[in-house]
């Protein structure tokens, strides 16, 4: 870090001049050590530069400079933690902004992922999720260190261009898990897996290291977004939601600590068949674990019977719409004010249009249903009966 800190405080050298160096040197301490007979090899430099950096390299006590920022409280910060640092913060002011505008904060007890899916038994599943995250983990922890020993050996230099990889495997999880209403959820998290024990065979047998870095970096995607949705899903049955909503994480990060030294040892020892029985047995208990997961996590109420109440009530709107001639927009209105409590302004920004457009709209449906109000509009709807319509028509 040191070294860094001096590379950062040459004058005329900037920070596109420094990732010129280290993509030729290697490193802030190679530059550092370079001879000036040296750094006029390098390409990109110009004499002034050069000079630039012998200069400070001669005139400037490193040691002592550096010493002073620890005793002074200041952490060092290079180039690409600077950039790095200004866009989670700006990303994060960006996401407390959505979701304050959204105003999606509330209880977990009263929001769930899918309404639609039931969860009779939320502690037994629970129970199974944990188990069924922590036997991933050992999968994905062991490919992480497969990929991490790779890279320290000098098999390969990641970079950064891999993150790019988990980000984007990360917003794919998230429209393929709620596809169908997470109907393939648990079918995708599992090929994923089968994939990953694959590449961890693959990689022990002396295969491509490139393939189980862009591997690794796909399924971390898919695992953080598997087990962030299964235990913020389950929260909302629980009674202690905010305990629950994290515990993906926690299972994630416990179990990556406690089989860490016992995965690194097992790659280490080069034995292929102990890696790959160990494998294997990892995937027939993640089958197993992850199919009563599936089961245990399946509605208990019949899909049937709640198919029809859905086609009932749809018929009964539809009925309603067409006795009184409601237009689209005006349907579109008429959900809306029976399915939120909230406030007119913000029942308006739901549906796009102005306050003043809104109560428009809730005045034509008064006056089609002869009613006073919002509330007389909601209770007319609820005791209505599809006969009247037969009753008007006589």
């Amino acid at each position: 870090m040191k070294y860094q800190y001096w590379l950062s405080n040459i004058p005329g050298v900037g920070c596109k001049t420094i990732h010129r160096l280290l993509g030729q040197a290697g490193s802030a301490e190679e530059i550092y050590f370079l001879k000036k007979e040296q750094l006029e090899k390098l390409s990109g430099l110009s004499d002034r530069q050069v000079h630039a950096i012998t200069d400070r390299k001669k005139n400037w006590n490193l040691e002592e400079k550096y010493a002073a920022l620890g005793e002074n409280g200041i952490s060092f910060l290079s180039c690409e933690m600077a950039v790095e640092a200004v866009i989670l913060t700006v990303a994060f002011w960006a996401l407390l902004f959505l979701v304050e505008k959204r105003k999606v904060a509330g209880s977990l007890m009263e929001w769930n992922l899918y309404e639609s899916d039931p969860i009779r038994h939320p502690y037994a599943v629970a129970v199974t999720l944990i188990f069924t995250v922590a036997l991933m983990t050992c999968i994905f922890a062991t490919l992480d260190n497969a990929v991490t020993l790779g890279h320290a050996g000098g098999s390969m230099d990641i970079g950064q261009w891999p993150r790019l990889i988990l980000a984007v495997s990360g917003l794919v999880s998230g429209v393929l898990f709620d596809y169908e209403k997470g109907r393939y959820r648990n079918l995708i998290m599992y090929c994923v897996t089968l994939l990953s024990t694959v590449c961890i065979l693959v990689i022990v047998s002396g295969g491509s290291f490139l393939l189980g870095l862009i591997v690794f970096y796909l399924s971390a995607g898919f695992f953080v977004v598997f087990f962030s949705t299964g235990f913020v899903r389950l929260a909302g049955y629980m009674r202690v939601p905010q305990f629950w909503a994290g515990m993906g994480r926690a299972v994630n990060n416990l179990c990556a600590i406690l089989i860490g030294s016992f995965s690194v040892a097992l790659i280490r020892s080069g034995d292929s068949t102990k890696i790959m029985i160990a494998s294997i047995g990892l995937f027939v208990l993640i089958s197993i674990a992850i199919y009563i997961y599936t089961v245990m996590g399946q509605t208990d109420v019949e899909l049937p019977d709640q198919e029809r109440k859905q086609e009932e009530e749809q018929e009964y709107f539809s009925a309603f719409a067409d006795t009184y001639a409601l237009t689209e927009r005006e349907q579109e209105v008429l959900k809306m004010l029976l399915a939120s409590d909230e406030e007119v302004q913000e029942i308006a920004n739901r549906l796009y249009i102005s306050r003043a457009m809104l109560y428009r709209y809730i005045s034509s449906l008064n006056k089609k249903t002869d009613t006073n109000s919002r509330i007389g509009l909601i209770q007319f709807y609820y005791t209505w009966k599809p006969e009247k319509k037969a009753d008007r028509d006589d």
